[in-house]
């Protein structure tokens, strides 16, 4: 089903548009160390510094090693004495996190880890550049996903912060990856390891269950009871710091401030300011509506799965991504690295009967399938929504440097603009995707 494309034979107009984004991935390497692309975001402005949630996960490690707890404060931290790195971030994981990745990340000191990780990184887009040339059905195709991974700007964030979430990524491509070429081993495993490491992924579990993939459901969970109960036996204290988490809606902190781009952010904020209310009152007001929104939001998109009838595998996972974005309480602008390789997966397999075989060059329904081009528009568009930096760049006020929620200082309407820019484009698509979805369904019936 796959086959390896030479890059050397792309046309010449494809090749500049290659050029182009590998031009634009090196900036964000070169301004890792220079810093020239730090004015356009949220995170370097106004967070710790380079490695910020890196170093959390790494004092995680430390402290997996000393036999202390994983979910300390900064107060705690420094009570103790042993803060192991430059600047410390609340950890937020799984504890097995903090016995594997985390133990042997100290194994460097801070700093060379961190520049590690980028490495490391940059050697997994690889890779997942290289998958994606083995699964595209054409140099077109292949080319263009290609700048889908490098033209990125919240990869830039990623690096930069230290983050977890293009690894999650590439377990999410990889599991596509499996399902296009038939290693439903390989989908099993990666969506186990992505759970693992951080749990958004469980939101996939109707999905497996309409796959009968049941073993790697119940292998994930007994892996999850066995490698945390005997942790929060020894720390019992830590268990409602690590569920905090996993509540529907957040604090005041968590949703007023300008580095959350989730859709309740958008709700929080947006009424928040035009309303004049505090942010407890907020909150208050808010939350029976956000609940209502957040059920509605998981019932279609669990009807949708478990609903008998032909189901793309590729639009129902990037429909569950989708989701993470509408309905999570703390969305940061890296965060949206785990939506990339769902609109990599549904560009290369975007074709009139959603399906990648349709899109072989031999195949006619390949070639000016109608619809392809529009349904291919309308995916690119909402990429360059994702892809393009937040208008951060033009709300920022001088001297607001390290002020941790700069939007204080906004207008209602640039408030209101900053947090529209991403919960936008992840509206459409899940739109789009519950249309598709609703298509295959009506098409059914009328047959």
């Amino acid at each position: 089903m796959s086959r390896a494309i030479n890059p050397s034979s792309l046309p010449a107009p494809h090749s500049f548009l290659l050029f182009g984004a590998l031009l634009l991935h090196i900036s964000f390497l070169l301004s890792l160390k220079w810093g020239f692309l730090n004015p356009l975001f949220h995170d370097p402005n106004h967070t710790y510094g380079p490695g910020a949630d890196f170093f959390a996960i790494y004092q995680a490690g430390h402290n997996a090693l000393n036999g202390t707890s994983l979910y300390v404060n900064l107060e705690a931290e420094a009570a103790q004495g042993d803060l192991a790195v430059p600047y410390f971030y609340p950890f937020r994981y799984l504890p097995i996190v903090a016995y594997t990745l985390g133990a042997a990340l100290t194994l460097f000191e801070p700093y060379r880890a961190y520049h590690l990780w980028i490495i490391f990184y940059e050697i997994l887009l690889g890779l997942n550049i290289f998958l994606t040339w083995r699964i595209s059905p054409d140099r077109k195709t292949a080319l263009l996903a290609t700048a889908l991974w490098l033209a990125f700007s919240p990869y830039y964030l990623e690096l930069y912060m230290g983050q977890f979430s293009f690894l999650m990524g590439t377990f999410i491509f990889l599991m596509g990856y499996g399902h296009l070429t038939g290693k439903l081993r390989l989908w099993d495993m990666t969506w186990m390891a992505s759970v693992l490491l951080k749990l958004n992924t469980l939101l996939i579990t109707p999905l497996l269950l309409r796959m009968k993939r049941i073993r790697p459901i119940i292998g994930v969970l007994l892996l999850i009871l066995l490698s945390s109960a005997p942790y929060f036996l020894k720390f019992p204290a830590d268990l409602p710091l690590f569920l905090d988490n996993l509540k529907l809606s957040g604090t005041f902190g968590e949703n007023f401030h300008s580095g959350n781009h989730g859709l309740q952010a958008l709700l929080y904020n947006t009424i928040f300011r035009y309303r004049g209310l505090s942010g407890s009152d907020s909150i208050r007001i808010l939350y029976p509506v956000t609940l209502p929104l957040i059920l509605l939001i998981l019932g279609v998109s669990g009807l949708l799965t478990l609903l008998p009838g032909k189901l793309n595998v590729i639009e129902n996972l990037a429909l569950w991504m989708s989701v993470y974005f509408l309905i999570y309480k703390h969305v940061w602008e890296h965060h949206y690295v785990m939506l990339l390789p769902a609109l990599v997966l549904l560009y290369v397999q975007m074709g009139d009967s959603h399906d990648l075989a349709s899109l072989r060059p031999s195949s006619p329904q390949g070639r000016g399938a109608p619809g392809r081009d529009l349904r291919r528009g309308l995916l690119l568009g909402i990429y360059v929504l994702l892809a393009l930096p937040t208008p951060f760049y033009f709300f920022n006020r001088p001297g607001t440097e390290g002020i941790y929620d700069p939007s204080l200082y906004w207008s209602r309407l640039e408030d209101f603009l900053h947090h529209l820019s991403k919960p936008l484009p992840v509206g459409l698509l899940y739109g789009y995707l519950v249309y598709a979805h609703l298509e295959k369904m009506l098409k059914k019936t009328i047959a």
